[in-house]
């Protein structure tokens, strides 16, 4: 098996059919379009994007390229969740949602999350699962989410 130190030397020397990126988040837009000009189709773990003007960079470019490109969002298929919202539409739906996130680890565990919380605010990485939660409960779209993060 071939091992590359860099990502486009990777896509030149194989050539693949498709590209699963699974790296940290603030690598997931570059490589998404870099995949994607070299003709692969793209599996890419959430977030997408740091942004929603990369997002759509990457969207286009699949259209222009007629390549496909899937993001790894399990809680949509995850059969407990899928559950979890059957049951809370049962119930009314919530007008105020509070997300509290808080990531316990030490040792090695610590020194890989203080990596993530570099690379994207956990709002971002995780806060859109929760936001995409209450969409599905009460099968609205969000008018506004305002978030606080503290370093």
């Amino acid at each position: 098996m071939a091992l590359f130190s860099r990502f486009d030397d990777a896509l030149k020397a194989t050539a693949p059919d498709a590209v699963s990126i699974n790296t940290h988040p603030d690598t997931h837009a570059r490589f998404a379009l870099q995949a994607l000009r070299a003709g692969a189709h793209v599996f890419v773990e959430k977030p997408l994007a740091g942004t929603v003007r990369e997002a759509r960079s990457i969207v286009a470019l699949a259209g222009r390229a007629g390549r496909k490109v899937v993001v790894g969002y399990i809680l949509r298929h995850h059969e407990s969740w899928n559950r979890f919202i059957a049951i809370a539409r049962t119930l009314g739906k919530p007008l105020v949602m509070r997300m509290n996130l808080n990531q316990q680890s030490a040792g090695p565990e610590w020194a890989t999350h203080k990596q993530l919380l570099r690379s994207m605010s956990p709002i971002v990485d995780c806060g859109v699962h929760y936001v995409d939660v209450m969409c599905q409960m009460t099968r609205a779209r969000p008018v506004r989410v305002h978030a606080i993060a503290r370093g």
